[in-house]
């Protein structure tokens, strides 16, 4: 999922500062650099950045059931990859993709499957 400045998200699965997690943001900008985007708490004003893994689209929170999505994504969203850093990947940061559905990992953590768009 990508976010517009000022669009608004959640916050969820902050290991670093789990307090934070349920939080409604507003987005600033992302920061290629370190991966993340700038996002200020609502409640606060605070800004702090946040990996995209990490922000979920309000929009999406209160509709979706949690088998239903996965890392702030539902099936149907519309993305674009960033952050592939492997040589045979690269060439798909910018892409646009749909979300297809998610897949399981051995060790449990879940994929997002994505087409690319035509």
């Amino acid at each position: 999922y990508t976010y517009s400045p000022g669009a608004s998200a959640i916050v969820e699965g902050l290991k670093s500062a789990p307090h934070l997690n349920g939080e409604r943001v507003l987005v600033q900008a992302f920061d290629p650099s370190s991966g993340r985007f700038n996002v200020t708490l609502t409640k606060t004003g605070e800004t702090i950045a946040v990996r995209p893994c990490c922000l979920a689209p309000a929009e999406r929170r209160a509709g979706a059931a949690a088998s239903e999505s996965q890392h702030g994504f539902v099936v149907g969203d519309v993305a674009v990859i960033e952050g592939l850093a492997a040589a045979s990947a690269r060439h798909l940061n910018g892409q646009r993709v749909v979300v297809d559905g998610f897949s399981k990992q051995g060790s449990g953590t879940g994929r997002v499957n994505v087409k690319l768009q035509a």
